[in-house]
């Protein structure tokens, strides 16, 4: 959120006229309209890097009820707590809670706390990732211009000549403001990261493993990944900074770009995980409206071409002679059978989602 004023206020010294700020409005509205030289060369990694950290991904979405938990709000204050590193454990509840959801007054307090979720993400997710994605590209446009295909897949490249075009307009505490600024979400987001990713996998490996021994408790499952994520991410700088050439691969640049399709392909995979369970193993009054079912498709349709055209060109460049076929989006055969899995799991996901619910009895656990 501090961020927020600070790119405004560097926004205001670098100028941006009226027309950029309606060319940005066209362009979000403009829908199945791309520049071709998005989807070649080096722009292609950087659209994926663009759409995969547009905001926050499923997993941490996922690891939110997690946090809930540890914090106590709503009804996990009655679920215990993973206890912290001089805390003692605390009984979590293993059974989980089972209500009616034929009971109005069972259901009303359901749609009541999903309200209450929905706002949150509203305002959260929706709203502030909508406001920074503008005030960045508008920054962009104004420090960089538009155009700068040499720019592409050069993410630290593009933010020091940002910082040197700010520093000329307004001064060398300008380009320490941006710079200082950028490097705090950085730091931010990847501890949410590393957070979600030991809540999500600590809990996996304790409900499968874990519990069944006395060694691994909550905590001490907890501590031993995050000290691991942590040493192999200390392991991975300290190697790309006194490796050599030899591990050039190992800089940011490189790391955030291979980064972009994993991300991308496990958001599919997510979205086709929630909506099934969301659409056909929750009783009908639980279920979502159909507006959010047909997102729900929208986003497999979406996130599945990035992964289906991500898998073809890596096969393509290790196979085809002709290195303009990994760019051009030709019928080959390794898209032909790539496109095809992906069309039909988009038929079976929308046939599953859209259509009616299974008879199941109206429980929920």
């Amino acid at each position: 959120m501090a961020l927020f004023p600070l790119l405004l206020v560097a926004l205001f010294v670098v100028g941006v006229v009226p027309g950029e700020v309606l060319a940005l409005f066209k362009g979000a509205a403009s829908v199945g309209n791309v520049p071709p030289a998005m989807v070649t060369g080096k722009q292609f990694p950087t659209l994926l890097i663009a759409v995969a950290y547009a905001g926050s991904g499923g997993t941490l979405l996922l690891a939110q009820s997690l946090w809930l938990r540890d914090k106590g709000f709503g009804m996990a204050a009655y679920q215990g707590r993973i206890a912290g590193i001089r805390g003692r454990n605390e009984e979590v509840s293993e059974t989980g809670y089972v209500f009616d959801a034929s009971a109005p007054g069972a259901l009303a307090r359901f749609r009541a706390w999903m309200r209450v979720a929905e706002q949150e993400l509203l305002v959260t997710f929706v709203f502030l990732i909508l406001l920074s994605v503008v005030i960045t590209g508008l920054l962009v446009t104004a420090t960089l211009g538009t155009g700068n295909a040499e720019l592409a897949g050069d993410l630290s490249g593009m933010v020091v000549r940002q910082g040197e075009v700010l520093e000329r307009a307004g001064g060398e505490w300008l380009r320490i403001i941006f710079l200082l600024g950028g490097a705090c979400v950085l730091f931010s987001t990847q501890v949410g990261i590393v957070d979600t990713v030991t809540r999500i996998c600590g809990s996996v490996f304790y409900e499968r493993w874990g519990r069944r021994t006395r060694f691994w408790t909550l905590k001490r499952v907890f501590l031993f990944f995050l000290t691991a994520f942590v040493l192999a991410s200390m392991g991975i700088v300290l190697l790309s900074w006194g490796g050599g050439e030899t591990v050039e691969r190992l800089q940011p640049d490189f790391l955030v770009l291979i980064a972009g399709p994993f991300t991308i392909a496990s958001m599919y995979a997510f979205a086709l995980v929630v909506g099934y369970m969301n659409a056909r193993r929750l009783p009908a009054p639980l279920r979502p409206p159909a507006w959010k079912r047909w997102g729900m498709v929208w986003a497999a349709v979406l996130w599945g071409w990035f992964t289906a055209e991500q898998l073809a060109r890596v096969v393509l460049t290790r196979t085809a002679s002709d290195p303009a076929l990994v760019e051009a989006i030709r019928p080959e055969p390794v898209r032909v059978v790539l496109y095809g899995l992906w069309l039909l799991t988009v038929a079976w996901f929308a046939w599953s989602t859209l259509g009616p619910p299974a008879r199941r009895e109206e429980r929920v656990g």
